[in-house]
């Protein structure tokens, strides 16, 4: 599940941030491209006013709008249609995350955890985790009552924290890196170009 619906407005560039381009293609496709290779189906929570390009991808890809009130909104409206026993959420900022999405899968696929959600540092990070179907029905239950915290919705599940040792494990800081500044998307770029290079 991809929610796209951040403003962007630190980075000042005029567009969502979804659509902020990083070499090329919009954040959204980066973060799509983590989902495409481990998931049956991506379901795409969005402002109604946002033109997303369409991926061409050989899954089903599904559009939902974004009920709004920040983060948690976007995961309820993406969560709401259910028929999933598990799913990764994912903030479109985040262009380097694709080596924990099939680890923390993975995790709660073998466990009973109704959500598995990296803490580097102590923060939750519920933007970049994976979700059990009874995790999602606390974080509805939770928008539906009146919260609006994402952080607070899903420590009501309660979730499984990933600490440091184990998010380095499973592909190191870089994998949670995101791009909220005109800076973080300057060194975005930098990291992808030495990417190149390397390869």
């Amino acid at each position: 599940m991809l929610v796209a619906g951040g403003l962007g407005r630190r980075l000042g560039l005029g567009v969502p941030k979804a659509l902020v381009p990083l070499r090329g293609l919009p954040l959204a496709m980066h973060a799509l491209r983590a989902l495409f290779p481990v998931v049956s189906e991506i379901v795409i929570a969005a402002p109604a006013g946002m033109e997303i390009p369409p991926p061409t991808l050989a899954i089903p890809v599904r559009r939902v709008i974004d009920r709004g009130d920040g983060p948690l909104g976007g995961v309820v409206a993406a969560c709401e249609g259910g028929g999933f026993e598990h799913a990764f959420v994912l903030g479109a900022d985040l262009p380097f995350v694709s080596s924990l999405v099939p680890a923390l899968l993975d995790a709660l696929r073998s466990t009973r955890a109704r959500a598995i959600v990296p803490a580097p540092g102590g923060r939750l990070q519920p933007l970049a985790a994976a979700y059990s179907a009874e995790g999602a029905e606390v974080l509805i239950d939770a928008y539906e009552s009146g919260e609006r915290s994402i952080v607070r919705a899903v420590e009501r599940i309660p979730p499984t924290p990933w600490d440091d040792t184990r998010i380095d494990a499973a592909g190191g800081a870089l994998a949670l890196f995101n791009v909220n500044t005109l800076e973080d998307l300057r060194e975005a770029e930098r990291i992808l170009d030495r990417r190149a290079i390397r390869s």
